[in-house]
């Protein structure tokens, strides 16, 4: 270190200081994408449970119309960006 005249100890101090910034640093990242991986997990929850709901709020309405039947049922896929508005 060329015109800086620091200890020994106060250069440890800085590296450990460093390090420790740096893992700080890292950890900041992982834990973003972590966030970022369970809100995508989320709200994949969030399409299946609505389409779940669909799907049953449509097989009581055919069976409260129709009493108890042979017939079957068709239901149609919801795209995830129309339940998320996007």
């Amino acid at each position: 270190m060329i015109g800086w005249n620091i200890s020994p100890q106060k250069a440890l101090i800085l590296k450990v200081y460093n390090i420790w910034l740096w893992q700080r640093s890292m950890k900041d990242e992982e834990r973003a994408h972590h966030d970022a991986h369970f809100q995508e997990e989320l709200d994949s929850l969030k399409v299946s449970m609505i389409c779940i709901t669909s799907m049953l709020e449509q097989t009581f309405k055919n069976v409260s119309n129709d009493g108890p039947s042979n017939q079957f049922m068709t239901f149609t896929a919801i795209q995830p960006e129309e339940i998320m508005g996007g």
